[in-house]
């Protein structure tokens, strides 16, 4: 990929493994795979807007989805008859946002936003 640091690669390979399993583990009723396809869709697109166009709004959705399903899928899993696969959702969900947290992630999104800009005088 041109213009996307290795490092960076990483990062987002982890995310993207985190969304395969948060996908792959929800439960969502019977129009499950219809479902479950937009939804890798969309984090897919959301993932590549953050390496390729350095989007900072991309990886502000995907960190604000990435928080709030860890918080409920942790919060559902006390007393869940399916508490393993709530927590590992959990798990699927904070590792998106731990990989979106990193600071070599932050920098690249961060970098077009700068990119241009003349300090003040």
């Amino acid at each position: 990929m041109r213009d996307v640091p290795s490092p960076l690669l990483a990062w987002l390979a982890l995310a993207t493994i985190g969304l395969v399993v948060q996908v792959a583990l929800t439960d969502y009723g019977p129009q499950g795979i219809e479902v479950a396809g937009f939804w890798t869709f969309v984090g897919a697109v959301l993932l590549a807007m953050v390496g390729w166009r350095r989007s900072s709004v991309a990886r502000l959705l995907i960190l604000l989805s990435a928080w709030t399903g860890f918080a409920v899928y942790a919060l559902a899993s006390v007393g869940s008859a399916d508490r393993l696969r709530d927590l590992a959702v959990a798990g699927a969900c904070l590792l998106q946002a731990v990989a979106l947290i990193n600071p070599a992630v932050r920098a690249h999104v961060t970098e077009t936003a700068t990119a241009g800009h003349e300090p003040a005088r």
